[in-house]
């Protein structure tokens, strides 16, 4: 029998009503047991299923509901994309919606279970393609919404995608991914096709929250950023580690240090203009389906 989570709508939601995926990378395993072990901290009550996105390692953790989805598992497969990476997870999913994390949303306060369910409550029952569960200021430039505590993400908004903790519909999430885009790119581009769609993407109101805006699930942030940057720790996650007692070898990857302004601009047009070939050969095919093409096995 489907456990049933409480709520106030009017059908209970169920276990069953979503996957949360945990987007990671084998290369990423060392963040793997603070994710969890902070993720039960801070909500204890969790017990919708897992998936792990890795391309070849298993994991389990006490108390959660985690499969490791091992899409590169097979000998001599190739090590894919962000975006083909989360696009092969997405296979194993038999949920019509996911809550979809990174590796390095180090929860760090309680999660709003009771908002959350909200949210999923209404993804069911509606025909929404996403609810953002932290507020991005004026980067998703959002005005009211379709129901109480949503706002609608406005369709200019410079990033109309992101990927911060949301729910999402399998189908819609689907149409954004590109397989040769990485996170940049999918948040940059994928904004630019968002834009153009008449998608329903909507964001949780931050003044509905109880916890002085954090975010329907709080995660460690410097600045915007999260847990790692650029591949480096970010500073003061040590405090928050040593106060739940996890043990980290920070040597190991380092700490990251604010780049000049010139040089961070760098690094960004770098990952936006990465692997151009495969990424315009996917837009190219995405244009000529919507435009009724019949070449695109040519591209």
């Amino acid at each position: 029998m489907e456990e049933c989570v409480k709520s106030d709508l009017r059908k209970p939601v169920k276990t069953t009503d979503i996957t949360i995926i945990v987007h990671s990378t084998d290369k990423f395993s060392d963040c793997w047991d603070p994710f969890f072990k902070l993720m039960g901290s801070y909500w204890p009550g969790c017990r919708y299923p897992i998936l792990l996105n890795t391309e070849t390692q298993s994991y389990a953790h006490g108390g959660l509901d985690i499969q490791a989805s091992r899409i590169s598992s097979a000998p001599g497969a190739s090590w894919p994309t962000w975006s083909e990476s989360l696009l092969r997870c997405l296979d194993s999913v038999r949920t019509d919606i996911v809550l979809f994390m990174l590796d390095d949303f180090f929860i760090n306060g309680p999660v709003d279970a009771e908002t959350l369910d909200y949210c999923i409550g209404m993804m069911r029952d509606h025909s929404y393609s996403s609810i953002t569960l932290t507020e991005h200021g004026k980067y998703r430039a959002a005005v009211p919404g379709p129901a109480s505590r949503l706002l609608a993400i406005r369709q200019d908004a410079r990033y109309r995608l992101n990927t911060s903790p949301a729910l999402w519909r399998v189908s819609a999430l689907r149409r954004y991914l590109k397989p040769a885009e990485n996170a940049w790119q999918f948040e940059v581009f994928g904004s630019w096709r968002a834009r153009r769609t008449p998608d329903t993407l909507l964001l949780v109101d931050p003044a509905s929250l109880k916890n002085n805006r954090e975010g329907v699930i709080p995660y460690f942030r410097a600045l915007r950023n999260s847990g790692i940057v650029k591949g480096r720790w970010q500073r003061g996650i040590e405090e928050l580690f040593r106060n739940h007692d996890i043990q980290v070898d920070f040597s190991i990857r380092g700490f990251h240090e604010p780049l000049p302004s010139v040089l961070n601009k760098y690094y960004v047009l770098r990952n936006l203009t990465a692997n151009p070939r495969a990424v315009i050969a996917d837009w190219l095919r995405d244009w000529m389906v919507r435009s009724g093409g019949n070449r695109v096995g040519s591209l």
